[in-house]
């Protein structure tokens, strides 16, 4: 009966985290069209641009919880300087299109949010679930290891 609480508890932590993958990648899908938006008004800001475009690299090329956190954290730090510089720019912020895919942008930060919640959540869980007696044995037995949670730096 614990055995089968542990491998439900690693089956909700993958669902979760297949769900955070998903809206991080959503959102990273939209700074594509942010880009192209962007580039038109703010050539002397390219730098910007290009680094925009290698965290949404990084973040397809993440391998775990750990690589997707930090991917997820830069993007943020990129997507907050570029929204601070943006105002320096009227044609860009007059432009109904960024300020469309901004607001999809923060509509899809706040689906990150709410994915990082419930990940954590389940991580929460499933290190309880570790650490009680009798499933402490199975977690000897098996070497199962607690998980880390997602960071949102």
């Amino acid at each position: 009966m614990q055995y089968e609480k542990v491998k439900n508890a690693q089956t909700t932590m993958s669902s979760e985290y297949s769900n955070l993958e998903t809206v991080i990648n959503q959102r990273s899908k939209l700074t594509t069209k942010l880009s192209e938006i962007c580039e038109k008004y703010m050539i002397d800001r390219n730098n910007l641009i290009k680094e925009l475009a290698l965290s949404r690299k990084n973040i397809d090329k993440a391998k775990n919880i750990n690589q997707l956190s930090d991917s997820n954290s830069k993007m943020n730090r990129i997507l907050k300087m570029i929204y601070e510089v943006s105002i320096y720019y009227p044609n860009l912020t007059s432009d109904m299109s960024y300020e469309g895919i901004k607001h999809e942008l923060n509509e899809a930060n706040k689906r990150i949010e709410d994915a990082i919640k419930d990940y954590n959540s389940s991580i929460s869980e499933y290190n309880k679930l570790l650490n009680a007696f009798p499933t402490s044995l199975i977690k000897i037995i098996a070497k199962y290891k607690e998980k880390t949670y997602f960071e949102n730096k």
